[in-house]
């Protein structure tokens, strides 16, 4: 009897695991997660990839405790985990900033979910790449991020709620453009806070952040990236970056794949 139980634990435990790999190779590919496992597989037999560098800060340092609204709850592919999404409206909260630009729209549900947690005042920018301008980038764009560009709609999350009901996303002015292209100068010494979310390949994490630099007012206030973890050309970037300005002071935010900084 109990070689029997053992026997059945193992095969449900082999099907499970089969499932599991099946999902990160097919849907896992456009989530964190799945990229995750992915590294975990590489490493396991010897394929390293850059590890994140930046000292650590814990989230009690940056984030808010006040009470957060969060919606769209369901993650999509190329959507954040929930505690993510948490985390970065804490630091929103924390932040309470007047101004936001967002360097990569994807479905809108970041840029919804900062609106519900930014002061009534706060205006945020949101910019996308739209897919019809994808063979006129400044600089490549890998396949699994052009996958993200391809989508029907940009910000369909925030553009589809009712106003009445949410009344934050008149908050939200979309932007179209490539970010290695686009004219970002009307919204320098304007920005208190810089969520840095579009391709996430060397050139691409390179410019934005150099960008961001001049966009924060008075050279004052948070710039955040997003998938700063192994495998993402988001590490690498960064450490050219910080040696390119070594007064910087980046930070990893503890079991978050936030880079962060404030000045």
């Amino acid at each position: 009897m109990r070689f029997l139980k053992q026997t059945t634990r193992r095969v449900l435990k082999y099907l499970l695991s089969i499932a599991l790999m099946l999902y990160s190779w097919t849907i896992g590919l456009f989530t964190g997660k799945g990229q995750y496992i992915h590294s975990l597989v590489c490493e396991y037999f010897g394929i390293s990839f850059p590890k994140p560098k930046l000292p650590l800060i814990s989230p009690a340092q940056v984030l808010s405790s006040a009470p957060l609204r969060l919606a769209e709850l369901e993650v999509q592919p190329g959507n954040m985990p929930v505690s993510e999404l948490a985390a970065l409206c804490g630091i929103v909260r924390r932040e309470n900033p007047r101004a936001i630009f967002e360097i990569g729209t994807l479905n809108g549900r970041t840029t919804l979910n900062m609106a519900l947690n930014s002061p009534p005042g706060c205006r945020i920018f949101t910019l996308d790449l739209p897919r019809e301008q994808l063979g006129e980038t400044r600089y490549p764009i890998s396949d699994r991020f052009r996958k993200l560009v391809e989508k029907e709609r940009s910000g369909e999350l925030f553009l589809n709620k009712d106003a009445a009901e949410f009344p934050e996303t008149k908050k939200i002015t979309q932007l179209f453009g490539d970010s290695g292209n686009f004219d970002f100068s009307p919204y320098y010494n304007a920005i208190d806070l810089v969520f840095i979310d579009g391709s996430h390949d060397y050139e691409y994490v390179l410019n934005d952040s150099e960008i961001a630099l001049k966009l924060l007012r008075e050279g004052r206030g948070v710039i955040l990236w997003h998938d700063y973890r192994g495998g993402m050309e988001v590490i690498t970037a960064l450490e050219t970056f910080r040696k390119r300005r070594p007064g910087l002071s980046l930070h990893h935010v503890r079991d978050t794949s936030f880079a962060y900084l404030k000045r």
